[in-house]
């Protein structure tokens, strides 16, 4: 089904989805200095140390993330009209008709999920993730985002015509805004506020099977040359639908039956490029490094200031660290650290790892990782612990008052024709074996602060004895 909602007048050639179509309200925002700047910013961080192929940026998944949202939003309008074609459905999906009304004439509503979608990144720091450690207590890059985002949608509305139009102004700001936080309130009286639609507008961005995710991993897998990410992003996109709660009338995503096989495998390939790529043993030692440079500084942190914390990139995050640096006691080593962490590849050794099981008692799995560094540090050799776990889904199994949680829903239907609605976790043996990775590894540094060899027989030694 072709739904004209969004006039294009343009698009963008993409190694992942070919093309990819923009309006001009799209363009005006992707000019701006604040959106420019995720080319400057790689998307896999220190990733591209072990790939050397991901060097890709967050402005080019940010475009992603907004195709893939315009491809969820068309598959959800096509299939839910085939459902209510019915009329022999759950209540709870025969309560949609007017929302999914409201989504086939409502133009406003797809260029603010399509906004969302583009500016759902705006606000990382330098080095994405591994930056973010950098940022005051209590902030992320979704805090910054969302300021991002006002500033960006806060003129009058005047276009570079010259001409006015709602779509670049305060409000929209304020909706788009509201989609990415449900915390945030839409503009009182504006389309998303009557529309109700805020939840499902979340969930297709920043949901549990979302754009941003399901761009990403396609998209690193690529990048990386690895096969680990790759899912049937078409499948899922033909089963997607969504029903309405009937206790707080918000509107959620479901997936049909056939599609169940697809959701588990995108749940796989989140977790096998967890493990594969974004926790490699060489991106983690960066991690190490980047951590023991923070540690060792007085004030590590990255500028409070909205302007001043978008003017610091990945190119100038060397700068930055050594500006900091410069105050500190341990300036030559950690200046040397430094150059080698982000110029010159030279990186710390991994010398533990545990692997510890799920659902663990501190008793059953004893940890060394603690004694280790603390005997380490006593010989005076730099250590770091990097500690990691990824859940395969935030979904909760049967038995763990998962309807408070798993609003994700499966659409079955019977043998007399009749769709019922299922929670996923009644349906997907995988969400009742959640799987997870714990993961604690120590690493340690080449040299000791004064630039003697650290030496490896007797780490070697403290280790085994552990």
């Amino acid at each position: 089904m072709t739904i004209n909602l969004v006039d294009f007048i343009g698009k963008i050639r993409d190694p992942l989805h070919n093309t990819i179509p923009f309006s001009r309200w799209e363009k005006i925002i992707m000019d701006m200095p604040e959106f420019q700047r995720l080319r400057r910013i790689r998307q896999t961080s220190f990733i591209h140390y072990v790939f050397p192929g991901a060097t890709h940026s967050r402005f080019s998944h940010s475009l992603g993330a907004m195709h893939i949202a315009w491809k969820m939003f068309c598959a959800l309008v096509d299939n839910q009209q085939q459902i209510l074609k019915s009329q022999n459905a759950h209540p709870s999906l025969l309560q949609t008709v007017n929302a999914l009304t409201t989504l086939k004439h409502e133009p406003y509503l797809v260029q603010c999920l399509r906004f969302a979608a583009l500016l759902h990144d705006c606000g990382h720091s330098a080095l994405s993730h591994s930056g973010e450690k950098f940022m005051h207590t209590g902030t992320n890059h979704e805090h910054y985002s969302l300021l991002v985002i006002k500033r960006l949608f806060q003129g009058t509305g005047h276009t570079h015509e010259g001409t006015n139009h709602p779509w670049i102004g305060p409000q929209m700001g304020q909706d788009v805004c509201a989609v990415l936080d449900l915390s945030q309130s839409p503009s009182a009286e504006g389309p998303l506020a009557k529309s109700g639609l805020q939840t499902l507008l979340h969930e297709i961005v920043s949901g549990e099977v979302d754009a941003d995710r399901m761009d990403y991993l396609r998209r690193d897998s690529l990048h990386c040359g690895v096969v680990y990410g790759h899912f049937d992003l078409e499948r899922i996109l033909d089963s997607l639908v969504f029903y309405c709660d009937e206790t707080t009338q918000n509107m959620h995503l479901a997936i049909r039956k056939q599609g169940l096989f697809a959701f588990e495998d995108y749940l796989h390939a989140r977790l096998s490029m967890y493990g594969q790529v974004y926790f490699h043993k060489t991106a983690t030692a960066c991690e190490a490094m980047l951590e023991h440079i923070r540690h060792h500084l007085q004030d590590p942190h990255l500028p409070a200031q909205l302007d001043e914390y978008l003017a610091i990139d990945d190119q100038s995050f060397l700068h930055f660290m050594m500006a900091k640096i410069e105050n500190s006691p341990d300036k030559n080593y950690l200046s040397t650290l430094a150059y080698d962490l982000m110029h010159h590849r030279k990186l710390w050794k991994r010398i533990y790892e545990e692997r510890i099981p799920p659902d663990h008692k501190s008793t059953a799995f004893p940890s060394h990782s603690a004694e280790i560094v603390k005997k380490l540090q006593s010989l005076d050799i730099p250590v770091e612990i990097i500690d990691s776990k990824k859940n395969l889904t935030r979904f909760l199994p049967k038995g763990k008052d998962s309807q408070k949680i798993n609003k994700f829903k499966v659409v079955l239907k019977n043998i007399h024709s009749f769709h019922n609605l299922v929670p996923i976790e009644e349906h997907s043996s995988l969400i009742n074996r959640p799987e997870n990775i714990t993961i604690r590894r120590v690493f340690v540094a080449p040299y000791k602060k004064d630039g003697t060899p650290t030496p490896m027989e007797l780490v070697q030694d403290v280790v085994a004895k552990k």
